[in-house]
């Protein structure tokens, strides 16, 4: 099997085969800004808590500048 045939098979596998209810309901939230809900509850850590705020503000955005590194480092290595 060629890579493309294996590309297209395993697109087909998520998008067909996969499909449910239970992520027809998840996946709007995790592909929508839901995530923007949790800034006021940073706003509100940073302002009440500063010494335990900073930790978790510097951990959540260096695994966000992780996450985004090895992104773009697979996608290279799988020429995507």
């Amino acid at each position: 099997m060629s890579l493309p045939e294996l590309d297209t098979a395993l697109f087909f596998l998520i998008n067909k085969d996969l499909q449910n209810s239970f992520f027809d309901r998840i996946m709007p939230l995790v592909t929508s800004h839901a995530f923007l809900d949790f800034f006021p509850f940073l706003l509100l850590l940073s302002v009440k808590e500063k010494k335990k705020a900073l930790p978790a503000i510097l951990t959540g955005l260096f695994a966000i500048a992780l996450a985004d590194a090895t992104s773009h480092m697979l996608k290279e290595l799988f020429m995507r």
